[in-house]
């Protein structure tokens, strides 16, 4: 009750002041489970090939489409978000898609064939490609004035959650079987699930009180925020493409090449734990997660409201996720025995120069509801407009 009644007077625009985190717990609880929990579907598998391969037959076609599933999956759950966000709830968004993600894992762990371990690697992907989209503006709309620090620390933790289930997969898979290594992070993402549980039932009742009734709107029109006729979106959407498609290249075949270069199992799942650090990529190169962290902030620091940047972030994610998809798939196509690892690397520095030209389009400082305010004459979309 006391966070509803402190979300009630809070101001709508961001960065309107600083407020006390009494009263908003739960869903910073609720952001740091989500985050801790969000990537262990797309980095628990891969180390795993091999011995998944001794009861499911993958070939080169088959893991190539599981190293796509991810990004093809972000990229749908991007484009259908846009609608979703103006009929529901934040709250309840979020938790269909950490169910989605919870069901996916466990369906997998029991997957009896190939087409079914793809399936349900499928349905786990949407989950965390709506996780992707809903997080920028719920952190918007619970952490207005904490945005850059929530935002950072959401990041950080989905490169910690990629690193754990890297490292502990083979481990686990060795102790008890590759389908409990890759199904007990399930039980992580569905304790995430128990904060936003709890804010959709104390909202229910409020609403039931008649104490809140704005509580209940859901996100405007963004009439005014058009991310696709905007540099912001389209470069966005850039970053989002160009870190993707080399991320999730790497978490699906970085084991294998290691492997192939006469690497340990055990070993390479260490080396893709450590590619997957957000600290590793920012001391050594600064790209990688560290750019996954631009662009996931940008959404926010180029938006001035939630309804933007609910726009910005279903349209960049939605575009440059359907642009990376084809990252790990030509990743495995590329490669031939005469030839090695070498076409297949090429193309990912080609993808780094994607990277480079959409962060310089998204870094000049103007915001999004402006531009479209400009285009659409005197249309604005900003929450000062919409009844209180």
């Amino acid at each position: 009750m006391a966070l509803l009644r402190a979300r009630r007077d809070a101001p709508e625009v961001f960065g309107a002041g600083k407020r006390p985190l009494r009263g908003r717990f739960t869903a910073l609880a609720g952001i740091l489970l989500v985050a801790s929990s969000a990537r262990e579907a797309v980095s628990a598998a891969s180390p795993l090939l091999g011995r998944i391969g001794t009861d499911l037959p993958f070939d080169a076609l088959t893991t190539g489409i599981l190293g796509m599933l991810p990004t093809a999956s972000f990229a749908v759950v991007g484009f259908a978000a846009l609608p979703l966000l103006r009929r529901l709830q934040l709250e309840h968004l979020l938790v269909i898609a950490i169910l989605l993600t919870t069901l996916g894992q466990l369906g997998r762990a029991v997957g009896w064939n190939v087409l079914a371990f793809l399936v349900f690697t499928c349905v786990a992907m949407l989950g965390i490609g709506l996780v992707n989209v809903v997080a920028p503006p719920l952190l918007a709309k619970y952490f207005p004035d904490r945005i850059g620090l929530l935002a950072a620390i959401h990041v950080t933790l989905l490169g910690v959650s990629t690193a754990v289930a890297a490292q502990f997969a083979i481990p686990l898979g060795a102790l008890y079987g590759w389908r409990f290594s890759i199904g007990i992070w399930a039980a992580l993402s569905a304790l995430a699930a128990v904060p936003w549980l709890i804010l959709v039932v104390a909202r229910r009742t409020v609403a039931r009180s008649g104490n809140d009734a704005a509580e209940g709107r859901q996100l405007p029109s963004a009439k005014g925020a058009r991310p696709w006729r905007s540099a912001i979106g389209w470069g966005t959407a850039l970053v989002f493409a160009g870190c993707s498609s080399n991320t999730f290249a790497a978490l699906t075949w970085l084991p294998a090449v290691l492997v192939d270069r006469g690497m340990s199992q055990e070993t390479a799942g260490s080396m893709l734990a450590l590619s997957a650090s957000a600290a590793f990529w920012v001391v050594t190169a600064g790209l990688g997660q560290g750019a996954y962290s631009f662009a996931f902030i940008m959404i926010n620091k180029r938006t001035r409201t939630q309804s933007g940047s609910g726009s910005l972030s279903a349209f960049s994610q939605g575009t440059g996720y359907a642009l990376a998809s084809v990252g790990p798939f030509l990743f495995a196509l590329l490669h031939t025995p005469g030839d090695g690892w070498l076409p297949s690397f090429g193309m990912l520095g080609v993808w780094l120069l994607v990277l480079v030209a959409g962060a310089i389009m998204v870094n000049k400082p103007r915001m999004l509801e402006d531009q479209g305010r400009f285009q659409a004459g005197t249309e604005q979309n900003t929450f000062l407009d919409s009844p209180s």
